[in-house]
């Protein structure tokens, strides 16, 4: 068996809180245990805990922070590289790695106030991660981290939009190609309290290539651009852009206002390639998601290898919902209450949003299959996600509760296992391997 480590975070900030956890030096760890971080509540005060447990997937076991694990606190992304798992807040980033056995913090860099978004990795030897913010951020820094070590390379400073009237670039991925970082984003803009964030260019996708390593002061040396689909990727994902074996390079797009668009793109949630020694999208790919899933919009995707991504598509509910309990309220049409709900798909503000199913879809054939077994649910984002044995693993949301589910993607059936007392876990990881 091997050992999983699943970094975990809510919805929104979390700041650290006193615990009864175990030594926060170390857990033990053996060939039979998996280690993973539970967040036990959706709660603005409550910390993660990195547990160490002998099996995930036993059907009539709970998952619970109950008087173990290594507490993490403040908000924090996760991200792992190699065999090194990094967690990134805006006042440090410490690495956890196996030492003698047990996974241990390996290093803690105190950077100040910087806000981490979006991640990616160096050849699998150092971690990427580079700063976006809500409003105006024209500039940006892209940060580098040893995975060996867990130690601060330094940073360079970059631009991805040089004209402040476009708004701000919130990158969605990190992939180094031969000698160059592809950097797709949303185009945000902040007008002001009451109008909030705002997608000034949602009918277009973005790419920004990059001379790579990166010189301080770097600019794209070209943007790859297409009017036939929205923004490359959505907020807070790692993976808008994801690399086959082959070097092809694929995007999803999603554009709704329930995905974090305002207002929303009139282009089809689709998935886009750039061919390996290209540096234009490919005129002759697209694959338009919603056609093949009735109406249905990628949320987020991930690689798993040969050519497949694993995806949460957002499926369309005929359900009539008054979100402000108002007599005022227009008749919303069946099929698109929870649509027209800005950030829906990542809060579930209503209690109505658990309508994602998950597919995998075979990039170069576009073949779709949903996923036997797993029910329909809500989860925001996963970070990067390891596969194991060909097996996939991640928590799934419902009405009911939280649980792990094992997707093994050699037959596309889902298995069921233990359940989660707590919010959820999120993304996976083997440390040990």
């Amino acid at each position: 068996m091997k050992h999983i480590v699943i970094p975990t975070l809510t919805a929104m900030l979390l700041t650290a809180c006193g615990s009864d956890s175990s030594d926060s030096n170390g857990t033990t760890a053996d060939n039979d245990n998996f280690t993973f971080a539970l967040t036990t509540e959706r709660s603005t005060v409550k910390p993660n805990y990195l547990i160490t447990q002998k099996d995930i997937m036993d059907v009539n076991s709970t998952i619970t922070s109950q008087g173990q694990g290594i507490e993490i606190s403040d908000f924090a992304y996760f991200y792992a590289v190699n065999n090194t798992l990094f967690s990134l807040s805006s006042t440090s980033v410490k690495a956890y790695a196996v030492q003698n056995g047990e996974v241990k913090e390996i290093n803690e860099v105190q950077p100040g106030q910087i806000t981490y978004a979006t991640f990616g990795n160096a050849n699998n030897e150092k971690l990427l991660a580079i700063d976006s913010n809500w409003s105006g951020l024209l500039d940006h820094k892209l940060y580098t981290f040893d995975a060996a070590t867990g130690k601060s390379e330094g940073s360079v400073d970059l631009t991805i939009l040089s004209d402040n009237s476009k708004g701000a670039a919130w990158p969605t991925a990190l992939v180094i190609r031969d000698n160059e970082l592809y950097v797709p984003y949303i185009k945000l803009a902040y007008i002001d309290e009451a109008t909030g964030v705002v997608t000034p260019d949602a009918d277009a996708g973005f790419v920004a290539v990059f001379d790579y390593p990166l010189t301080d002061g770097a600019q794209p040396k070209k943007t790859i651009t297409t009017d036939t689909v929205s923004n490359i990727g959505t907020h807070g994902s790692s993976t808008g852009l994801v690399k086959a074996e082959n070097g092809d390079l694929y995007g999803y797009t999603n554009g709704e206002i329930s995905g974090g668009f305002k207002p929303a793109s009139s282009k089809p949630s689709s998935i886009v390639r750039i061919k390996n020694g290209e540096t234009e999208f490919d005129s002759d790919y697209t694959f338009n998601i919603e056609a093949a899933t009735n109406g249905g919009k990628i949320f987020w995707m991930d690689y798993v290898g040969n050519n497949t991504v694993i995806a949460r598509i957002v499926e369309r509910i005929d359900t009539l919902v008054d979100h402000d309990q108002n007599s005022e309220t227009p008749s919303i049409p069946l099929g698109d209450a929870l649509d027209n709900v800005a950030w829906e798909d990542y809060y579930n503000t209503s209690g109505n949003a658990f309508r994602q199913k998950l597919y995998t879809i075979n990039l170069a054939t576009k073949e779709l299959k949903a996923v036997e077994g797993v029910p329909t649910h809500w989860q925001r984002l996963y970070p990067n996600t390891e596969v194991m044995d060909n097996k996939y693993y991640t928590t799934i949301i419902t009405a009911d509760g939280a649980a792990v589910y094992e997707i093994d993607l050699t037959t596309n059936q889902a298995k069921k296992g233990s359940s989660i007392e707590g919010f959820t876990l999120r993304g996976l990881q083997n440390l040990y391997n």
